[in-house]
């Protein structure tokens, strides 16, 4: 029996064809697999500096609070308000990402992450530094809240696991590593090199971000009509307006919150 078109135009081994019959150039789940596999680690990269940028300034608290007169407990804020308004930011971000694209999210997210800390490295005040962070916790959200949807638009359901695994992995250790450096960096230079150090490394991906980071997202209903969803790869590089013909509703930015009335969501963020 002959193979209809759709099938024909499949490439071998796609697991994506069953759900995805139309293969479409534009669509990140048909780009060359060296350039997916660029963006994943490129991406699981950012997620790594900003949980190492967050957590650098940890084994510093005790000389920055006889620095700044004020207690290591309030020093210890500085991480707490990066981890709270990451979370916040997040629930804000991820909305407008899902329609005016994954590119223009990182990449005003990673400017103001850049920014954050060399704000907090240079005032001489505890409210300035605190402010910085809460400028860094911003930004910072983007690479953690967005960053498992670009693997998912990059790779099909039975080939993203390797690469789900390597951005997890990035960001739940970025934190972990980020002390033992930490400690160096603080005897060795100065707690204000805790925040230097990450911003300078945040603000060289910032330039690699906007140099090469395209547009994951893709509106496959686009796509059918010649419209959103048919970009060539130089059109996801520029920044265009809406990637998906949606309108952003307010109903867009609690959505997530219903995942709360599954047990194994719940429980680990109590």
């Amino acid at each position: 029996m002959e193979l209809p078109e759709s099938e024909k135009a499949r490439p071998e081994g796609h697991s994506e064809s069953i759900l995805h019959p139309e293969v479409d150039p534009h669509d990140p789940l048909n780009w060359p697999t060296i350039h997916k596999i660029y963006i994943a680690l490129l991406i699981s990269l950012l997620g790594f500096t900003v949980q190492f940028g967050a957590a650098l300034i940890n084994p510093a608290f005790e000389q920055m609070s006889n620095n700044l007169n004020i207690t290591v407990e309030q020093a210890s804020y500085c991480t707490t308000v990066v981890i709270l308004f990451g979370g916040i930011i997040s629930l804000l971000a991820v909305p407008v990402a899902n329609i005016y694209g994954r590119r223009i999210t990182f990449v005003i997210a990673g400017i103001i992450t850049a920014a954050g800390q060399f704000v907090s490295a240079s005032v001489s005040s505890y409210g300035g530094v605190i402010a910085g962070r809460v400028l860094n916790g911003s930004g910072a959200s983007v690479p953690l809240g967005l960053g498992a949807a670009v693997i998912c638009d990059l790779f099909s359901q039975g080939d993203r696991g390797l690469y789900m695994g390597i951005y997890v992995l990035s960001v739940t250790n970025g934190q972990h590593v980020a002390p033992i450096a930490g400690g160096y960096v603080a005897e060795r230079l100065g707690w204000r090199w805790c925040f230097w150090i990450p911003g300078i490394i945040q603000a060289g991906l910032w330039v690699v971000t906007v140099l090469t980071l395209p547009e994951t997202l893709f509106s496959k209903a686009g796509a059918r009509t010649k419209g959103l969803g048919s970009r060539s790869y130089l059109h996801n590089m520029l920044f265009r307006g809406r990637v998906v013909d949606r309108k952003l509703r307010a109903r867009g930015f609690v959505a997530s919150l219903r995942m709360a009335k599954y047990p194994a969501v719940l429980l680990p963020t109590i």
